[in-house]
This record gives structure tokens, sequence and C-alpha cells, in this order.
């Protein structure tokens, strides 16, 4: 695929294995997955959606770092939205703040209640 293809971005499901069980990528064979499309972006995916199989997604941060310094690692959270080539470089992804849409004059408990 990464000879015939450019791939940009591969997002590749990753987990830790219970002892005898190989349906999950650890963080290397994703590394391994990414660096065989050529990706220049690996996004882990689904490493938190079990307590069996959660697995830290900063050990394929730090696998990308030693064996492939010109990949790029970016790690998501539930809701995150990623748009390529923008947030190659956000690394761990943080939620917005988003302060500016706060308005509690606007709320029942601290405004007047009105929602205009």
């Amino acid at each position: 695929m990464g000879a015939r293809n450019k791939v940009d971005v591969a997002i590749v499901n990753m987990g830790h294995n219970a002892p005898g069980g190989t349906d999950k990528l650890t963080p290397f064979d994703a590394f391994r997955v990414a660096q065989a499309l050529r990706a220049k972006v690996v996004i882990p995916d689904h490493y938190e959606n079990w307590a069996s199989s959660t697995i830290d997604p900063e050990q394929l941060v730090w696998i990308v770092q030693k064996n492939d310094p010109k990949m790029k690692t970016v790690i998501l959270k539930w809701g995150a939205m990623f748009t390529y080539p923008d947030d190659q470089d956000m690394g761990t992804y943080r939620y917005p703040d988003w302060r500016e849409r706060y308005q509690p004059e606007r709320s029942r408990e601290y405004g007047n209640g009105s929602n205009k």
C-alpha cells in the first residue's frame, strides 16, 4: 500500500493483549504498520476502549521518536478533531478551553435567566 499510494496519516488500532491474545497491535506493531505505509503521521486508535486492553499511547510516541524521528505521532482523545496537515504537530490533543463561550450572565443560576 505505501509503495503504490501516498499515505500521509495512518490511524492504527492498538491495545494490550491478554496472555495468548494476538488480536491487538502492540505499539511497536502499530509503528511498523505506519512505517510500511510510509506515513508521515501515525495516530493510535482504540487504545483505551476496553479496560482489559488499555495501553499507554506514550509507548508509541517513544517508539516512533527512537526509530523514525521524521514520523510524527498524534494522540487524540474522545471527540477530538484532527485536520491534516494543520494539526500534524499537535502531539497530544488538548480539549479547547472555550472561556470565550462561557457566559454566566445568561444562566438561570448566575444571570437573569433569559436566553437572548
